[in-house]
């Protein structure tokens, strides 16, 4: 196979267990995780609001790296691209496991997301071939979107156990172990044939790359720290909008004036683009409930951030169980709108089965089916909206797809969603904490605190009150949203019913015996 990375006398049969393996060692290195940001934010007494502009630091340089390997893998060959990969996050990995400053924290997991999207990138073009030879695009997806989702989970519940056990430092070191591992495949087993190259890479748009970068990060900036600076009364925040602005303005005239620009809005036209960006969007509402179930389990396991990430490899199941139903169906069955009905369905599920659980006392045979349905949705999602956006697009579109799919579903999406999320559930809780405390005179509370939590005194009571009343006012908070979002994903689903999902039901939207350009190769790629 002369598209084959590996040397000739590598057998074929191995091709695809060492790209699985290449692709985890590769996964693992996400930066300060949720897994572990519980633990730099205890461990530095830094504020939520660092842990929160760790993850979208993360997602915003996953969306920059995308349109970067467009350069770089037309000028450099796939194995030095690995190996610098390999050596750069290593590198990122070992300054993570020395520092404590926030922003250097921030600044390096930008950085690692950059990386480790052009791993991601050259992982996918390497399954490429091997996995649907035919064109047949639900195949490839049925293998790159479960392997890059088990990875997180996995890998969150080793990190946690490394943090818990060590410090959250230590965990990083493990992230090197497999990298490693990866370089030594690399090095190995990759051959270096010689690609040709289309420009030099002091003709590339290295400019737009700098503006993106920086509305990305002042715009993250300005969502994660609004709430804790006070909004506009900081003048951090004030500035952090300026250049979100400024940047975004720029950039716009740039793409628009480049010959080459980094977006190209024209795509937009083709309706099944519009449509499937959109609901990728609005998917994001329900992705992004990860941090508000942490919150949830945070409460009820009492801290106990191992028990936390194991309770989170729950969805694994569910994506195994929904990789099996999209390959099925998609093989013998054409039907977005029921496969997107089908999706909403599960997202909803899983909230409506988490809603009587809500409680500091749930366990976590509780909630292995809701997690998991979770799940099923999720990978549901991933690979039908993939497969319905690059449905029978024009071939000088799809290369324009990918930069503007992985910033609505890496980045815009997981961002806005968030932080809507943070924001109301903080306003909810004060609501929720002041109306406990009018019901409730002080003798009563101190009795009630001195009965149930042994304490003596006033100060220790009202500390203590406070902490019972806050508890609830979280569990409270984040009861309301799971219902908010029940509404909403059943909404989701009458609006799916009749919403023309394509014009023609006879439309012929797949043609998997056709092969398409390489240029399809990351259509639908997002980590």
């Amino acid at each position: 196979m002369n598209n084959r990375i590996f040397f000739d006398w590598v057998s074929p049969k191995l091709d695809v267990p060492l790209l699985v393996i290449l692709s985890l060692c590769l996964g693992v290195s996400s930066g300060v995780s949720i897994a572990v940001s519980s633990y730099m934010v205890s461990g530095l007494s830094t504020s939520n609001a660092d842990a929160a502009m760790c993850t979208y630091a993360y997602f915003a340089g996953m969306a920059v790296g995308f349109t970067l390997i467009n350069a770089m893998n037309t000028y450099f060959k796939s194995k030095i691209l690995l190996v610098a990969i390999c050596v750069l996050l290593i590198f990122f990995n070992f300054i993570l496991t020395k520092t404590d400053e926030a922003p250097l924290i921030i600044l390096v997991t930008f950085f690692i997301g950059v990386v480790r999207m052009m791993g991601a990138i050259i992982m996918l073009t390497s399954f490429m071939p091997l996995l649907m030879p035919k064109g047949e695009r639900y195949k490839l997806y049925c293998v790159y979107f479960p392997l890059t989702l088990l990875v997180s989970p996995v890998s969150g519940f080793a990190m946690a156990w490394l943090s818990d056990r060590f410090n959250w430092h230590f965990s990083f070191h493990f992230c090197n172990l497999l990298l490693l591992l990866a370089l030594l495949i690399v090095v190995v087993c990759v051959h270096d044939h010689r690609k040709k190259h289309s420009i030099p890479l002091w003709k590339f748009d290295w400019f737009s790359h700098i503006l993106i970068s920086a509305w990305t990060l002042s715009f993250i900036y300005f969502l994660a720290y609004g709430r804790y600076k006070d909004w506009f009364d900081s003048k951090e925040i004030r500035w952090s909008l300026y250049i979100a602005v400024i940047c975004l303005v720029w950039l716009m005239i740039r793409n628009t004036t480049a010959r080459k620009p980094l977006m190209e809005f024209k795509i937009l036209r083709e309706r099944n683009i519009r449509v499937g960006l959109v609901l990728t969007f609005v998917c994001g509402a329900f992705f992004t409930m990860t941090n508000s179930l942490n919150m949830w389990m945070t409460v009820a396991f009492k801290k106990n951030y191992v028990e936390n990430a194991y309770v989170n490899l729950a969805p694994c199941v569910g994506y195994f169980i929904g990789t099996a139903i999209c390959y099925f169906y998609f093989k013998n069955y054409r039907n977005f709108k029921f496969m997107l009905i089908l999706t909403v369905a599960f997202y909803t599920m899983s909230f409506v089965l988490m809603y009587p659980l809500v409680d500091a006392n749930v366990s976590q045979a509780q909630l292995f089916l809701p997690l998991m349905c979770r799940g099923i949705g999720i990978v549901l999602s991933y690979i039908t909206l993939g497969l319905y956006i690059t449905a029978e697009v024009p071939q000088e579109y799809l290369q324009s797809i990918p930069p503007i799919l992985i910033f609505v579903r890496t980045f815009f999406g997981p961002a806005v969603w968030g932080n809507l999320y943070s924001i109301w559930l903080y306003g909810t809780q004060i609501k929720l904490l002041n109306r406990l405390a009018s019901w409730t005179n002080s003798d009563a509370v101190g009795a009630l605190v001195n009965a149930q939590y042994h304490t003596k005194g006033i100060t220790n009571s009202s500390a203590a009150a406070y902490q019972a009343y806050m508890q609830q006012a979280v569990l409270g908070s984040i009861k309301e949203l799971f219902g908010w979002v029940i509404l909403m994903g059943c909404g989701l689903m009458v609006f799916l019913f009749f919403f023309p999902i394509y014009k023609k039901v006879d439309r012929k939207i797949f043609n998997w015996t056709k092969s398409k350009n390489t240029a399809d190769i990351a259509a639908t790629v997002a980590a």
